[in-house]
């Protein structure tokens, strides 16, 4: 199986934020994280944890 996974790390009006995707076979699934003043809203998916451990590790 091949998973296709792409991230984007912006942000915008203060609030940090991740984007990451994964796709296979036409499928995909979108996941956001937000960190807002030291709070962090949702850890992401299990199959993007590497690219997620990096944002929230900056952050």
């Amino acid at each position: 199986m091949i998973f296709k996974k792409k991230t984007i790390i912006g942000e915008q009006h203060g609030v940090s934020f991740m984007n990451g995707e994964v796709a296979f076979q036409g499928f995909s699934m979108s996941v956001y994280c937000y960190l807002i003043d030291g709070v962090l809203i949702d850890t992401g998916a299990q199959s993007l944890h590497k690219y997620f451990e990096a944002f929230i590790d900056a952050c």
